[in-house]
């Protein structure tokens, strides 16, 4: 099934608009659905509806979020607080949702974030050359692809041990009822002794009733 996502940004410049269009055709050529204004939205459109039809019929939203954009956001200013505005009812109707995926492009090490966005994990675009590393993991997690495999949950070692002792010790139970069974009451007795020592309280319990006939005899 064909992901759709819409990416919300900021006008700053003719060179980030260019970069806006160059993640954009990465991700078509991934095969994933875009909405972007610069392709999208014709002369005469009412922008409104565009934005909220874009945002809440779309599978992701990416929020390329600038020093420029995180003011805008925060100040309900321009396009992009327009887009805020149906951003937040959108997460404020579902809390836990992971529509939205913040895409942080700043110069900065402690990146500017809308009000609405500062408790989401972002991938971060700041530097050329990790482009392309944020890229895979921005389309796998489009694609609903794990980042990094998760290895299957392994046994318990403790329990696994366990059952190896127990299963170990109803052998010996066995071997002494063997024992008992040919009149080799000094090796039954050896073997019920591990047992008492080894065994769980149900098999020490039955290796001190073999014992007691030994005993008896």
């Amino acid at each position: 099934m064909t992901k759709t996502v819409f990416i919300s940004y900021s006008h700053d410049s003719d060179e980030h608009k260019k970069w806006v269009r160059h993640l954009a055709t990465n991700l078509v050529n991934s095969g994933v659905q875009v909405i972007l204004d610069q392709w999208d939205l014709r002369a005469g459109e009412e922008i409104p509806r565009f934005v909220e039809e874009s945002i809440l019929g779309s599978d992701r939203v990416l929020l390329i979020c600038t020093e420029q954009y995180a003011r805008k956001a925060n100040q309900r200013s321009g396009g992009v607080g327009l887009e805020a505005f149906v951003i937040n009812s959108s997460l404020m109707s579902d809390l836990g949702t992971t529509k939205f995926i913040v895409l942080v492009r700043q110069g900065s090490d402690s990146p500017a974030l809308p009000e609405l966005l500062k408790s989401r994990l972002y991938l971060d675009f700041s530097r050329v050359e990790s482009f392309n590393s944020e890229m895979d993991r921005l389309i796998k997690e489009i694609h609903d692809v794990a980042h990094l495999d998760k290895p299957e949950l392994g046994p318990n070692p403790f329990e696994a041990h366990q059952w190896d002792s127990e299963e170990e010790n109803n052998t010996k139970l066995d071997l002494a009822r063997a024992y008992m069974d040919m009149g080799d009451s000094g090796g039954a007795s050896d073997i019920l002794t591990e047992v008492m020592s080894d065994g769980s309280l149900i098999q020490q319990k039955e290796a001190r009733r073999l014992l007691s006939k030994i005993k008896v005899k």
